[in-house]
């Protein structure tokens, strides 16, 4: 890096950190919930080290010319569907979470990505008879085929006209995450009784064979 880069980096660092301070103090933009005094002035103005802020800004990587090791060959990547079983493990066992807080955590983090990683993939498939989208892992049951109004539509490009909403179950993803048998809760306001989260999810796909 020259100097007249360094020297730039530093001026930007430090405008930066003027504007942290001033929104941890005032909280103007109201994304913090409360105003943070306290931690405002423990900035110092040496933060971010440089250092770190250059390898994030250039990270060390196979194609990196300074890289020393074997060269992986991407050619021989496949898609790969997310391993619910592994994940869920995963998460109990770095995080610490279970039961009701490790599902609520999928349910608003994983099952988005596993849904679209089940449209996208060139391995998908459609049951007619389960009304189900299967992979060789997982499966999900496709609750409701939406169109897009005439309004959305006139608001849509040419690539996003043959897209359909599509709910689909996610009962199967809570069972593969061991999951599916936590104990109903009572819901004080409405008298009855409700699972822990949802159990479907909307997601975007081309039309579904056995779903107009």
């Amino acid at each position: 890096m020259t100097s007249n880069a360094g020297q730039e980096l530093d001026h930007k660092l430090a405008a930066w950190r003027n504007a942290l301070r001033e929104e941890l103090h005032t909280n103007s933009h109201g994304g913090l919930g409360k105003r943070c005094p306290k931690l405002a002035e423990s900035i110092v103005d040496t933060f971010p080290r440089l250092e770190v802020v250059r390898l994030y800004m250039n990270p060390l990587t196979s194609t990196s010319p300074q890289y020393v090791g074997p060269v992986p060959n991407s050619n021989a990547w496949t898609p790969q569907e997310p391993n619910i079983p592994a994940l869920s493990d995963f998460c109990s066992s770095l995080f610490g979470w279970s039961g009701e807080h490790l599902l609520n955590k999928l349910n608003s983090n994983l099952w988005p990505g596993v849904t679209f990683r089940m449209f996208a993939s060139c391995f998908v498939v459609y049951n007619t008879s389960l009304k189900a989208i299967v992979l060789p892992r997982t499966n999900a049951v496709v609750l409701k085929v939406i169109n897009a109004s005439n309004k959305s539509r006139a608001y849509m490009d040419s690539t996003e006209l043959g897209l359909r909403r599509v709910r689909v179950s996610t009962k199967n993803f809570t069972s593969l995450a061991r999951l599916h048998n936590l104990p109903v809760t009572p819901d004080a306001k409405n008298q009855t009784c409700v699972n822990p989260t949802s159990d479907s999810f909307d997601s975007y796909a081309r039309f579904i064979p056995g779903n107009n």
